[in-house]
């Protein structure tokens, strides 16, 4: 391929810093950016855009992005002011086989959000010209027009809540690998509520399970199916993308586009999303190209306002975290389900990435006493002093993928849980067969007392065998 002849001061992209994560390099942490890119001309086509008046050509726009990941000590050289903080960038965006002779000149590598291909098989691109660019389209990135009632998502969560439910508050955390997707069961044990839609990027591809579990096909099954049950409605916690990402069908970088080429499954976007707005508070910055890609294909979305604390219904309390408070760091801006009954004193939490110490407790609070560890077993502050119980601390498990890029769970914090008084933790990672199937998985069932528990977990037979075939059976 000939180098790169284009004038280098010419920006190609602009980009959101997304986010910055450690990932492993050669046995140690690296610290890496992730840069939500779209091309420079999408970007001006939806400047002033709301999401009210988004046209089909500006849908289109939105399609021109592209997700690379960038060492964070080499970002820094070029772009000297950055900062964890930092807004929108632009550059100029070429294969990295076409070179550049322009100074200041980093390496990116693309991120995969489906497929199995492992980081080093993906494309790699120069980036040259780095410089801070105003934020181009902030009425779309804060999500202007789009806010749901109360009474709107009430509604959505009870009635996934119906009579096949019954009691039942059991959760199965899936193996998904490095990421997080959750679910309350019925007595099936076919997914009822999802509390996250997770998939592993592609830096952590090594931990993706050779039979993922097929989600959403009890839903489909002729035998079991329930016509007045509406499909499980998606409740995210925050806006990483290892908790959504199993929406995505396949995706790759398309060159004739400059950006990348997504597909989403139909029955993932198919069903109501519960999803945190953004804050607009201080120097925050909304949301990038690729996750608002999402909320294009969502027919049902339902953006959970700043200042609705919570959310109380049959099977528990959904509460958000206080939007003024660490506006800026994403894992502790969202939702978090308090899972239990008014009748029951013992609670399920899913605190999704944030730390402890930022949750809004339920009115009343929360006795809790099963946990699924926050942040994949990474850092979490409050586990001493937030984690509120009687004394008898049930089930830790923490979703986690093997040999995953972040080096979690994080022993430190392990160390903390165990002080605390919880139980050693039941690991997704740890793969185990799957009684009558060929499947290993390491898919854990979390039940409260008083709930009976789903036919898989009762040692007999089930009336239908769909939840087995789609390795959602769990093993621990």
């Amino acid at each position: 391929m000939p180098r790169q002849t284009k004038d280098a001061s010419e920006a190609t992209h602009f980009a959101l810093l997304d986010d910055i994560v450690d990932i492993l390099v050669g046995g140690k942490l690296r610290p890496h950016a992730i840069l939500d890119c779209i091309t420079r001309k999408a970007a001006e086509d939806l400047k002033d855009t709301t999401w009210r008046n988004l046209n089909g050509e500006q849908r289109e726009a939105l399609n021109r992005s592209t997700l690379l990941s960038v060492p964070l000590d080499e970002l820094c050289r070029a772009h000297p002011r950055l900062t964890p903080e930092s807004g929108w960038l632009s550059f100029h965006m070429a294969p990295a086989e076409q070179g550049s002779d322009a100074e200041n000149t980093v390496t990116a590598s693309y991120v995969s959000l489906s497929g199995t291909n492992e980081e080093n098989q993906l494309p790699r691109f120069t980036l040259s010209n780095i410089k801070p660019t105003p934020h181009p389209f902030r009425k779309l990135a804060f999500l202007t027009d789009l806010q749901a009632r109360k009474q709107e998502i009430l509604d959505v969560l009870e009635n996934s809540c119906d009579e096949g439910l019954n009691s039942s508050r059991d959760v199965v955390v899936y193996d998904i690998g490095q990421g997080s997707a959750t679910a309350l069961v019925d007595w099936r044990g076919r997914p009822v509520i999802f509390f996250d839609l997770g998939w592993p990027t592609s830096f952590n591809a090594r931990t993706r399970p050779a039979h993922p579990p097929a989600l959403f096909d009890p839903e489909k099954c002729p035998i079991c199916r329930e016509t007045s049950r509406p499909p499980a409605p998606v409740i995210l916690s925050h806006w990483d993308f290892d908790h959504w990402a199993y929406a995505i069908e396949n995706d790759r970088y398309d060159y004739t586009r400059n950006a990348a080429k997504m597909r989403f499954k139909p029955e993932a976007i198919d069903r109501p999303w519960i999803l945190p707005k953004p804050p607009r508070i201080g120097n925050t910055k909304g949301l990038g190209p690729t996750h608002m890609r999402l909320l294009t294909e969502l027919p049902q979305r339902l953006l959970w306002p700043t200042r609705l604390h919570s959310i109380k219904f049959s099977a528990g309390t959904v509460t958000r975290t206080d939007s003024r408070i660490d506006p800026c760091n994403r894992n502790n801006q969202g939702l978090a389900w308090f899972v239990g009954t008014s009748s029951n004193a013992e609670t399920l939490l899913l605190p999704g990435d944030a730390s402890y110490d930022h949750l809004r407790l339920p009115a009343g609070g929360a006795n809790i006493t099963h946990l699924l560890a926050s942040h994949h077993g990474g850092i979490a502050n409050g586990i001493a002093t937030h984690l509120t119980g009687a004394g008898t601390y049930r089930k830790l498990v923490i979703s986690v993928g093997d040999n995953n890029s972040h080096d979690h769970p994080n022993t430190t914090i392990l160390a903390a849980y165990s002080h605390a008084g919880w139980p050693s933790p039941l690991l997704t990672q740890t793969r185990l067969p799957v009684r009558g199937s060929v499947f290993h998985n390491g898919s854990v069932l979390m039940n409260l007392p008083h709930s009976p528990p789903p036919h898989f977990a009762r040692r007999c037979r089930c009336i239908c065998t769909c939840v087995r075939a789609a390795n959602l059976v769990p093993t621990q």
